[in-house]
């Protein structure tokens, strides 16, 4: 991870080409494309967050 590190967006662009489109898909399609938009703009950012297991004694 690095602080410019995006999801990977590409996999969710070629998801359709390997998959029959469905119309139920170009909701999801289109958010998509609005994320990888304001991501790359700088309008939204992402936190990475970690838990830990507490020990068990």
């Amino acid at each position: 991870m690095t602080q410019n590190t995006l999801p990977t967006y590409g996999f969710f662009q070629r998801l359709p080409l390997a998959i029959e489109i469905s119309p139920d898909l170009l909701p999801a399609i289109t958010q998509t494309l609005l994320l990888e938009g304001t991501s790359r703009l700088g309008l939204l950012r992402y936190m990475i967050l970690s838990w830990q297991k507490p020990d068990s004694r």
